[in-house]
């Protein structure tokens, strides 16, 4: 992303002991380490849906024009529904999966968020593509 102009960011929310193992939950909790869950801008005292929820808390709350989020089983478009913005899941291969700890192998994927469809579109673009550490994304480049 970052040849492409983009600005990469850090991770925007801790884990939700929703996303991890029992263990892996408890032991966090007892070292006190699990932070506060992500909220809603909207309502703070409703979740905003899916392993992709910091990032469509931030786009609704405007601190980002965009993001990147992983899904699996609507990780990425129950956040863009819950918090009025727009998210799509790419089409298997488009996007590299490097770096995705797989959960379902023919249904993990990276995709883009943002405020509006055409954003999204522009960040597609951006992160579609080969990429010599992912067998399985696409042969070559991404037609527009």
């Amino acid at each position: 992303m970052a040849l492409s102009g983009g600005l990469p960011l850090p991770v925007i929310a801790a884990p939700d002991p929703a996303d991890l193992s029992a263990l892996e939950a408890l032991a966090l909790l007892r070292a006190r380490r699990l932070s506060a869950r992500s909220c809603s801008p909207w309502d703070l005292s409703r979740h905003p849906g899916g392993s992709s929820r910091g990032s469509g808390a931030a786009l609704a709350a405007r601190f980002l024009p965009a993001a990147t989020g992983t899904d699996t089983a609507k990780s990425l478009r129950l956040p863009a529904a819950v918090t009025g913005t727009v998210a799509l899941k790419p089409t298997y291969g488009l996007a590299s999966r490097h770096g995705i700890v797989p959960l379902a192998w023919s249904m993990d994927c990276a995709g883009p968020m943002a405020r509006t469809a055409g954003d999204v579109a522009y960040l597609l673009h951006v992160i579609a593509g080969h990429d010599p550490l992912d067998p399985t994304s696409l042969p070559g480049p991404a037609a527009d």
